[in-house]
């Protein structure tokens, strides 16, 4: 067996078939697909039953977080190669082809990742992250920027999957952070520089996800600051603005809580305290820009402002990611 794409799945009716069929559908075919549904209490599993692929296999578990069902499904897994792909997630067709050409390339590279496209609840192309080049040894960018956008990026060797040990359960919702931190640790990163992960940027109502996501990663942060070498703990301050900008774009486009502006608008304030020079990145000015747009927006018309201008920013990426192809 060539990969193992595990897939952890709560509540994932919306999209479940299209992600697994995403899998499926890759141009490598030597794979197999393992759902572990956590405790799914929405007709998960019998949307699932109507998949008729022998490659697919259903593991059922009581609801424990994706953290565990990750865990449960590597236990399960045979593959040379291990993927993770999050419910609501996709991939481009040749995405794991690639990834495994990249590795078989690179011997003394353990995991390889690609870039990154955003959609909106209805699959529809919001923006597409900035392309980052980093290979080899990315412990110190992985550990400020987080640059791998989400779970469903990454496709690792078996042997440095093993290595790294088991997703820590303890550290959600920055589980993939931790984790790939772990990792490069361990390993070197190759790249596959193409757009091949399409991670849908839903929108949710519990407003406690950005308090909680911050105190972990400052929790984890703590620790590997304090481990690293003195040149690498002068960037624990941006390491924790990155985090609040993200905190800050989650407040004002994944969340329908009536307070978010409000605290993106401290979260802003304290990234810039933080690190000031945060204010010369296209990044911040964005957030900036867009914080102040919905100051003078009526709060039912929020939700479509902010898809507006994550698609004007959208659009920008494209035509600067264009111009930088042809210098």
């Amino acid at each position: 067996m060539k990969v193992s794409v595990i897939i952890p799945a709560f509540n994932s009716a919306a999209t479940i078939v299209t992600t697994v069929e995403s899998a499926l559908g890759q141009t490598l075919s030597d794979l197999e697909v393992i759902v572990v549904d956590d405790g799914s209490a929405d007709g998960t599993l019998a949307l699932l039953s109507t998949i008729h692929d022998s490659r697919v296999r259903v593991i059922r578990a009581a609801h424990g977080g994706v953290s565990r069902a990750r865990n449960l499904g590597l236990e399960d897994a045979r593959g040379e190669f291990i993927a993770f792909l999050d419910a609501d997630d996709m991939w481009t067709a040749d995405k794991l082809e690639a990834q495994v050409a990249a590795l078989d390339s690179d011997p003394e590279a353990g995991a390889v990742y690609s870039w990154t496209v955003f959609l909106d609840d209805d699959g529809r192309y919001l923006f597409a992250k900035g392309p980052q080049h980093d290979s080899g040894d990315v412990y110190a960018e992985l550990l400020v920027t987080f640059f791998l956008a989400g779970g469903s990026n990454v496709l690792a060797r078996r042997q440095c999957i093993d290595a790294a040990g088991r997703f820590d359960e303890s550290v959600q919702p920055v589980e993939d952070w931790e984790y790939w931190l772990r990792v490069a640790k361990l390993a070197r990163f190759a790249l596959v520089p193409r757009y091949q992960v399409l991670y849908r940027f839903t929108t949710g109502s519990a407003s406690s996800a950005v308090e909680r996501y911050l105190i972990a990663i400052e929790r984890i942060a703590e620790k590997a600051f304090a481990e690293a070498p003195p040149g690498l703990r002068s960037r624990h301050a941006e390491c924790l603005a990155n985090a609040k900008q993200h905190a800050c774009l989650v407040s004002l486009a994944r969340t329908t809580d009536p307070e978010a502006h409000s605290r993106a608008g401290r979260l802003l304030r304290s990234a810039i305290a933080q690190y000031p020079a945060s204010l010369l990145s296209g990044r911040m000015l964005g957030l900036l820009t867009a914080w102040i747009v919905l100051c003078f927006v009526p709060r039912r018309k929020v939700a479509r402002t902010v898809r507006g201008l994550l698609r004007c920013y959208g659009s920008w990426m494209a035509r600067r990611t264009a111009e930088l192809k042809q210098q």
